[in-house]
């Protein structure tokens, strides 16, 4: 039978204070009080059974047994941190994080993921929602999927995933309010305009090649996401700018309609990231032929 090991605070704390000679010092690398590591000094003492630090007015020093015991529980304390790592990179391997906006997400992602799940059961998947990347740092996802040109990223590994289109789209519910016939029949209807970070407005550009540069609409809902935006068209709050990746699973299933053939063009698109050392990885690998394959269409 094994006798009752001591717990992994008491040793902790006994390597920390071994190591500095302090129970302040080791208080603060363990996040914990003085009193607290003294409290796990004493209890270690009394299961031991014999002192483990002499005290002096200014300062400390281990007795003869607890250096013969610091240099044996230190190498301990080493493996139990170096399986520990093992584990958490094992996990990690099986486990595909991605970074994304909501609005991919939302409506393009999760929509289409059932399916990966299903072809790769091994891989575990963690999201991200994010707003900006700049405060990501590599090591915190494997994958990210961003906005943009692809021409500013370097350094990472760039996969086109859409080639955008933007247009007005709306619930077919609001065309029996006012129709819309024509771009001039925009004066009847509330726009929903996006004000986000990542996707610009494009309602001046659009209303520019409809030929209607100065149209004014009947009112205005500004939102701060394009995910907003979207998600008031689709409750008949007005008209909105979506883009082609965006409300292409909305358009198929009816939940919104696009009342004009004018589409913006642009340059932009959805791009799958990751860095150069994880793009290899073969869950990100995995991911990025599916994703590219689920999209090719879109």
């Amino acid at each position: 039978m094994v006798s009752r090991l001591p717990s992994l605070i008491a040793l902790r704390a006994f390597e920390a204070v071994s190591r500095h000679l302090s129970f302040t010092r080791a208080a603060v690398e363990l996040n914990l009080t003085q009193t607290a590591v003294s409290h796990q000094i004493r209890s270690l003492e009394e299961q031991i059974g014999a002192k483990l630090f002499i005290r002096n007015r200014n300062s400390i020093q281990l007795t003869e047994l607890a250096v013969e015991y610091y240099h044996s529980i230190q190498g301990a304390l080493a493996e139990i941190a170096v399986a520990t790592e093992q584990a958490k990179r094992f996990d990690r391997e099986s486990t595909l994080t991605i970074a994304s906006s909501q609005a991919f997400a939302m409506k393009v992602l999760f929509p289409r993921l059932d399916e990966f799940r299903r072809l790769h059961p091994e891989i575990n998947i963690q999201t991200k929602a994010v707003l900006s990347y700049e405060g990501l740092t590599r090591h915190e996802y494997d994958a990210a999927i961003r906005y943009g040109t692809g021409n500013t990223w370097s350094g990472w590994m760039c996969e086109r995933l859409t080639t955008e289109e933007s247009f007005p789209v709306c619930s077919p519910r609001l065309l029996k309010v006012h129709r819309l016939k024509r771009p001039e029949d925009l004066m009847f209807h509330d726009a929903i305009r996006s004000a986000s970070p990542v996707l610009r407005d494009e309602w001046p550009a659009w209303l520019a090649l409809a030929k209607n540069p100065n149209l004014h609409f009947k009112n205005e809902i500004i939102c701060d996401l394009i995910f907003f935006s979207l998600q008031a068209a689709l409750n008949g709050l007005g008209v909105a700018m979506g883009r082609r990746s965006l409300v292409a699973l909305d358009i198929a299933s009816g939940r919104l309609v696009e009342p004009f053939k004018v589409r913006l063009a642009t340059s932009s698109g959805f791009f799958l990231l990751s860095a150069p050392e994880k793009s290899k990885m073969a869950k990100v690998a995995l991911f990025r032929n599916w994703l590219v394959n689920s999209l090719k269409d879109v």
